[in-house]
């Protein structure tokens, strides 16, 4: 997975934006059932602040938090994900992995709606402004809990999307597709299919249809996007567009986000901040 929320992190180290001091804690609050949760907050700030979650790929959590600044007050939030795969997975070896990774993804739907509610429970935030913010396959963990938690008054999906089945079967087709052609890309269709099933899989398009009028969504889109299925997008637009919720979309050129493309990055993260101004969020 893409470290995304790590990279718009490296940007925002600059001494124009360290004007605040930050200090980051770990909590592992009961009512979560243990899970350690990474909180950065201002060193010293009177009021109730916003706490924004984040949730990126698979390798992105601590390092994220550690090194985003955004140089205005606010609280950020995230945990790890609890199951780090290698880095390649080969067929048919990785299969092997297929119960620890639906675990994994439940535990961390429960997680992430469970931090929700323990968020706006602290007495430093405003829990009429936290905002989930998703990058990549962060979209449909954040999208989940937005619509089960109405309280939740924002939400950022940068190349986000929803139809789940659909990106894991295109992930896998083009992946066994390199190695064994149009059969491998049959393989790969089918495989995902089932793998969905087996997890049993949330369909995001239902909790994102059930966003209420005061809930309000950007979606940073990439024109090109070249690892996701068109009809992930048009999927995620789709079910939007059923909910009450205000939303918006920005399109920018070129494929999807990658390590090391900071222009791009520093682009995305300066609209997500001005949007958060423009919806009285900041």
């Amino acid at each position: 997975m893409f470290r995304i929320l790590f990279y718009f992190s490296l940007l925002l180290c600059s001494p124009a934006n360290a004007k605040i001091a930050f200090v980051t804690e770990i909590h592992r609050p009961p009512e979560l059932g243990g899970l350690e949760i990474l909180v950065k907050r201002p060193v010293s700030f009177r009021g109730k602040i916003p706490a924004v979650l984040l949730f990126g790929g698979f390798e992105t959590g601590a390092e994220a938090i550690e090194l985003f600044d955004p140089g205005v007050p606010l609280q950020l939030l995230t945990f790890e994900y609890p199951f780090a795969p290698p880095r390649k997975l080969g067929f048919p070896s990785g299969l092997k992995y297929v119960g620890e990774a639906k675990r994994a993804i439940h535990q961390t739907l429960e997680g992430v709606e469970r931090l929700v509610e323990w968020v706006g429970r602290q007495p430093g935030v405003d829990p009429r402004r936290i905002v989930l913010v998703g990058a990549s396959f962060g979209a449909p963990f954040v999208s989940m809990a937005a619509g089960k938690h109405p309280e939740v008054r924002g939400l950022i999906l940068a190349h986000g999307f929803a139809d789940v089945p659909a990106v894991i079967s295109y992930r896998l087709a083009e992946a066994l597709g390199r190695d064994y052609g149009i059969f491998g890309r049959w393989v790969g269709n089918f495989l995902g299919r089932g793998l969905s099933w087996y997890a049993e899989l949330p369909a995001t398009e239902d909790f994102l249809a059930r966003l209420t009028k005061s809930q309000s969504v950007l979606l940073l889109t990439a024109k090109d996007d070249d690892l996701l299925p068109p009809e992930a997008v048009v999927a995620l637009r789709k079910a939007l567009g059923a909910s009450q919720a205000k939303w918006e979309e920005k399109v920018f050129p070129g494929g999807h986000l990658r390590p090391g493309q900071q222009g791009v990055i520093e682009t995305l993260l300066r609209e997500s901040l001005d949007w958060m101004k423009r919806e009285k969020i900041l």
